[in-house]
């Protein structure tokens, strides 16, 4: 016996973030023993099948102790939770297991004759079971390269930031010595990155630099930037449709509008920027060091 299960989209998308691995309901199936493959129907307004999960194990127990035991993974706040059990003695909470997201949502309109959605839950005959089974995407391993994505662009961002430490530091208190590290991690590293980033061009200014140079830095750095800025707040959503994850402005989120994808060929760009950046930093101190020497030949950097 198997059974589809409706289940709102936020819900939904709690559920493939793993963040979601219990569904909670006030009523539960016949003979659930007997329960092979629960299918997800994401309701209104997504509508469509998006994957399976076994029951690991039913809790039943009253709402407050069903929230004791669950809430750390229930996918929902405490408000709603409560809400959901208003008036209500006992409730149970369905334990996620084998979670499996299908390749390509399945419309349930267009596949099968008359269909009705639940409003809770419907028992699944052969029929139905047949269309339904279909081979499942390794949604683990697409969540693992997103994540392992974003963490390079962070780390990118990071490395130029280490960067604009070290050419602080030294230029304020040069030659290199005990103090200026002492500079470097007691003031130089709890400035943020914008900050850092105008004194680097303050510097250059003062010293000369030609502006075409430390106009192309500061190109590249926008682009680094807003990329990092988006990985670290966007939200986070998942199509399983088009087998991808995507950031979204959070204001954003309910239009649909500035989608950001994470592809190979962003990190790619973003890791040709970060170079470019790096070596030109590089070549402006050792532009205003050689000047030093210059100028100072007992006293330089």
């Amino acid at each position: 016996m198997n059974v589809l299960l409706s289940i709102k989209p936020t819900y939904v998308e709690e559920i493939i973030n793993g963040s979601k691995k219990y569904e909670f309901r006030r009523v539960i199936f016949r003979a659930p023993h007997e329960i092979k493959k629960v299918f997800i129907y994401s309701s209104r307004p997504v509508k469509k099948i998006i994957g399976t999960f076994t029951i690991g194990k039913i809790i039943k127990g009253t709402p407050n102790e069903l929230w004791n035991q669950c809430s750390d993974f229930g996918g929902i706040g405490k408000e709603g939770f409560f809400n959901y059990f208003k008036n209500k003695q006992q409730g149970f909470a369905i334990s996620i297991e084998n979670l499996e997201i299908f390749p390509k949502p399945i419309d349930p309109y267009t596949s099968i004759t008359d269909f009705k959605a639940p409003q809770s839950f419907c028992y699944i005959d052969d029929d139905l079971l047949e269309l339904l089974t279909e081979k499942p995407v390794d949604y683990k391993e697409i969540n693992k390269n997103f994540n392992e994505k974003c963490g390079e662009i962070l780390r990118m961002a990071v490395h130029i930031e280490d960067y604009f430490d070290f050419f602080i530091s030294n230029y304020f208190c040069a030659p290199q010595d005990r103090k200026t590290f002492l500079l470097e991690d007691l003031i130089i590293t709890t400035l943020n990155f914008d900050r850092k980033k105008n004194i680097f061009f303050k510097i250059c200014q003062e010293e000369g630099i030609e502006k075409s140079i430390t106009k192309d830095i500061n190109e590249k750095l926008k682009f680094i930037q807003s990329i990092r800025n988006r990985v670290a707040h966007d939200a986070v959503w998942s199509y399983p449709d088009k087998n991808e994850i995507i950031l979204q402005k959070r204001k954003s989120v309910t239009y649909k509008r500035d989608e950001l994808i994470i592809t190979d060929d962003l990190v790619k760009e973003i890791d040709e920027k970060r170079l470019f950046c790096i070596n030109k930093i590089s070549e402006v101190h050792l532009k205003i060091s050689n000047k030093s020497k210059e100028q100072n030949p007992d006293d330089f950097w």
